[in-house]
């Protein structure tokens, strides 16, 4: 049986794909257990390596930045969708005015990895007056 995307194994292949994907399921493991048992050889599950974290202080902290965390993904998320829904519309536009540019910028942005751009805008927003610091954007004159 066939489709029009995805043509079904048949009995090699099917035998073939089970013995890759117990080979995988193996090779992880041990790649899992090597860096426990590394792990546990140089004493990274002793008491003294946890300690810092039987104070409430260090979960205050961790509650701070996994909010702020949180909320910056939200803002992305939220602001991504409003951004590309306006590129993708101006994108199907009749008009080549609004779609050859649009079709730029996205093609642009579909070519930069993500850390570079991160790193463009911290280092390329303060030339024109935008500080970010670790706690958010904040405008300097």
């Amino acid at each position: 049986m066939t489709s029009v995307l995805y043509d079904v194994p048949g009995p090699r292949a099917i035998a073939r794909n089970r013995l890759i994907a117990v080979i995988t399921v193996l090779v992880v493991l041990a790649a899992l257990g090597f860096i426990v048992y590394r792990m546990l050889v140089t004493g990274q599950f002793s008491p003294e390596k946890w300690y810092v974290f039987t104070f409430s202080n260090v979960w205050v902290s961790i509650g701070k930045a996994l909010g702020a965390t949180l909320a910056a993904f939200a803002l992305a998320g939220v602001l991504s969708i409003v951004v590309g829904f306006v590129l993708a519309i101006g994108r199907v536009s009749d008009h080549a005015w609004v779609r050859v540019p649009l079709t730029g910028i996205i093609e642009l942005f579909r070519a930069v990895p993500v850390l570079v751009l991160m790193m463009l805008l911290y280092f390329g927003l303060p030339v024109v007056g935008i500080k970010m610091d670790r706690t958010g954007l904040s405008c300097s004159p």
